[in-house]
C-alpha cells in the first residue's frame, strides 16, 4: 500500500547493491518490479559503485536530472 501511495505523489528510485541477475531476480520475486523498471532501477554492478559510496548517489543524481536537495533516501 505504501509503494502504492507513494507513486502517486513522488518519483520512485530504487537502489541496490550486489550483481545485476541476483538483485533483478530478488526484485521481480518480492514483486517491486511493478514500481521499478529498468529506467527507475540501480544496481552497484552495473554502475560500478557500491553504497554508501557517494559516486553512486551523484550517478543516479546525474541520470535522473536530480538536485541532491529534491530527493529522499531511504535505507534499510
Amino acid at each position: 500500500k505504501t509503494l502504492f501511495y507513494l507513486t502517486t505523489k513522488f518519483k520512485l528510485f530504487l537502489v541496490t547493491d550486489g550483481l545485476y541477475e541476483k538483485q533483478w531476480d530478488k526484485i521481480v520475486r518480492l514483486g517491486l518490479d511493478a514500481f521499478f523498471d529498468e529506467s527507475n532501477t540501480f544496481i552497484s554492478e552495473k554502475i560500478g559503485f557500491k553504497k554508501p559510496d557517494l559516486r553512486l548517489f551523484k550517478f543516479v543524481l546525474e541520470k535522473c536530472n536530480l538536485k541532491g536537495k529534491e530527493c529522499v533516501f531511504v535505507g534499510d
